[in-house]
């Protein structure tokens, strides 16, 4: 009898365009942001006004999303200044097989 094989659960690679129209649509319909102010350069804080709340709120809705677990610690201060097109490939990279 051959042995057997395990299992392994294997994301497939995530396209940059399908997260970003994900990440466009959480900020469209949750945060009721203009999808014309979602640039890839556009910053939480800066250019789309989002406050702490909103984004530990928008964090919390990109873990469950996508599925993943974003460090916390700090995240206002980490992401508010970040772009949306780092936000996006962040979310492509800690998707993607090691």
């Amino acid at each position: 009898m051959p042995p057997t094989q395990d299992i392994v659960d294997i994301k497939p690679q995530m396209e940059y365009s399908d997260v970003l129209n994900q990440i466009v649509d959480i900020l469209s319909n949750e945060f009721n942001v203009p999808a014309t102010k979602i640039t890839p350069s556009a910053t939480l804080d800066g250019d789309l006004g989002f406050d702490s709340l909103d984004i530990v709120t928008f964090t919390l809705s990109l873990e469950e999303a996508f599925d993943m677990n974003l460090n916390i610690d700090n995240v206002d201060k980490k992401i508010s200044k970040t772009s949306i097109h780092d936000i996006t490939n962040k979310v492509i990279l800690q998707n993607t097989p090691q």
